[in-house]
């Protein structure tokens, strides 16, 4: 039986932006996350990072019996903690969030082997579906540099590596999709080591313990051996990126949910699209096993490419050896916001149901209070 304080947290939880879906398994998740005593205290916790302190005060705790309990929660990353000079914490959603943090810190133990257990239950009953109904896309792919063979019309925010080399700090960590079917032994044999932060966000997960800290040819030689293994970069949708996961179509979350069900994509495909040519390819197959969304396939001896399901990674023509694939912008044009401020406005008035407003005042406005926010997030 579910406890009352697990449920006053999942109430608490349903007030983010990116509210859970809220069923039996979630609830259970909730209860093998988080003793009786930690979600008495998550319950009470308000919706901006707070200190030991304020969070005791709601709680009606004392502080030296509530920072404790934190300070567990923030080392096994069930839930933020960092800053200086005070430490303050936050609750996170599950995903984006717990999993990504829970998942890859703290102890593998029978509680966390528990919590991947229910997670793949979650996920593939009815959590996939939810994720695919939004319109807002918060994630993006960037194609693998090699099958950008011309520099026609690429835009600097399309090449990796130019990206990377932008920001001034580096890290990586254990890939939290992975990991969680590692703990239920599902796991693919693609790189682990391949979650990538750069900027603030490298510094800040390395603080945690979330991450570790890289040079950048380290950071190079890690991006090399991801475009070599295949895998699909897929970052936050502005043009300088601060986060990168590295994906396959079998373990990743967003990939493995338009394989397994055929949903909506939760991203936005790259500006390119594969396109292929029937009069040098030799349907060796090569392509169609290194596709992560299953576009080209073959079918009685003969190639078969669905444009439409392309997402404009370019893992595919990495593998062709007759350059019967080449990657061209698409025709439809890719909303791509500048920056992170703009990402939010764009999601948070998508999913308060204001959209039609903001996009009545019109799209300088909306680009304007982006900008305004991303100066208040950067702001010394």
């Amino acid at each position: 039986m579910i406890a009352k304080t697990h449920r006053d947290l999942v109430k608490r939880m349903s007030k983010n932006v990116m509210k859970p879906l809220v069923n039996d398994v979630f609830l259970e998740l909730m209860a093998t996350l988080f003793t009786e005593e930690e979600a008495q205290i998550l319950s009470q916790m308000p919706m901006l990072p707070a200190t030991a302190g304020k969070i005791a005060e709601r709680a009606h705790r004392p502080e030296h019996e509530v920072r404790p309990i934190l300070d567990k929660m923030g080392e096994e990353g069930r839930i933020l903690a960092g800053g200086e000079p005070e430490k303050k914490y936050m609750l996170l959603g599950l995903l984006p969030g717990i999993f990504e943090l829970y998942t890859t810190m703290g102890p593998d133990d029978d509680r966390k082997r528990r919590y991947a257990e229910l997670f793949e239950e979650y996920h593939n009953a009815e959590l996939s579906a939810k994720l695919a109904k939004p319109d807002v896309r918060m994630l993006r792919i960037i194609p693998i540099q090699q099958s950008l063979t011309s520099k026609a019309g690429v835009m600097h925010s399309d090449y990796f590596r130019e990206v990377i080399d932008r920001h001034d700090a580096w890290a990586v960590a254990d890939c939290g999709c992975k990991k969680q079917k590692e703990l239920i032994d599902k796991r693919c044999d693609k790189p682990m080591e391949v979650c990538m932060q750069f900027g603030a966000a490298a510094r800040g997960a390395a603080e945690l313990g979330f991450s570790r800290l890289l040079s950048r040819e380290e950071t190079f030689e890690i991006v090399d051996r991801i475009e070599a293994a295949g895998l699909v970069h897929l970052t936050d949708n502005v043009e300088l990126p601060h986060i990168s996961c590295n994906c396959c179509g079998c373990c990743c979350v967003a990939l493995a949910s338009l394989n397994k069900f055929n949903t909506p994509q939760i991203f936005l495909n790259s500006r390119y699209v594969c396109e292929h040519d029937s009069k040098k390819c030799v349907a060796c197959g090569e392509c169609a096993k290194a596709c992560p969304v299953g576009a080209p396939h073959l079918y009685e001896k003969h190639l078969k490419f669905q444009s439409w399901r392309c997402i404009g990674c370019g893992v595919c023509i990495s593998k062709c050896k007759k350059d019967a694939l080449r990657m061209v912008l698409r025709p439809e044009n890719q909303h791509v916001p500048e920056n992170y401020g703009q990402m939010i406005v764009d999601g948070v008035s998508h999913f308060a149901g204001v959209q039609k407003y903001v996009h009545r005042i019109g799209p300088r406005y909306s680009q304007m209070l982006g900008n305004w926010l991303q100066g208040r997030m950067t702001k010394k």
